[in-house]
């Protein structure tokens, strides 16, 4: 439906997204994250679009220096919306910037009012150990990462995330 409507209404924000959620529900997030960068391409993206697409870069394992960008500049036009610092968060400790990550993460944190890290906070204090060399501990992080009561939300989840970073420690270890 959503390609239907692109072809009447060529640029449409909402298909365009609509076609996004269905590539990430369906776990193509190469493709998810191409359609993404459409609209930012179009030049009709908002915040939330900005911070999509930065998301989106961690699931295809290749944070550049424009998914930062984007996320950076969706948390200046959202008045640092602690999602979008989340995301922030995550793509600097998935790079490595460990103490800007740790830093936007503490920050989110007490906008939100969290005493303590939430399962999304832990998948990015995880990237931060691992970052450390501390496998230990970002298992540990990881596997305080509950899956989200519905299944359609896994997919685009930091559940997600630190099921596969979870693997990939397993894997190193044998």
């Amino acid at each position: 439906m959503a390609e239907e409507r692109l072809k009447r209404i060529p640029g449409d924000t909402d298909a365009m997204r609509a076609l996004v959620w269905g590539a990430t529900s369906r776990g193509d997030y190469s493709k998810a994250y191409i359609l993404s960068r459409n609209i930012l391409d179009e030049g009709k993206a908002e915040p939330q679009d900005l911070n999509e697409n930065a998301w989106l870069s961690l699931f295809i394992g290749k944070v550049e220096p424009n998914d930062i960008d984007n996320a950076l500049k969706g948390a200046q036009l959202t008045k640092q919306n602690p999602a979008v610092l989340h995301t922030l968060g995550c793509l600097y400790a998935q790079v490595g910037k460990t103490k800007e990550a740790r830093e936007i993460l503490v920050h989110s944190m007490d906008l939100l009012n969290l005493d303590e890290p939430n399962p999304d906070y832990w998948y990015a204090f995880g990237l931060i150990a691992e970052h450390y060399g501390d496998g230990d501990a970002a298992r540990a992080n990881y596997m305080r990462v509950t899956q989200p009561k519905r299944s359609v939300e896994i997919p685009g989840s930091t559940y997600y995330l630190a099921q596969a970073r979870l693997q990939a420690l397993h894997a190193q270890k044998q």
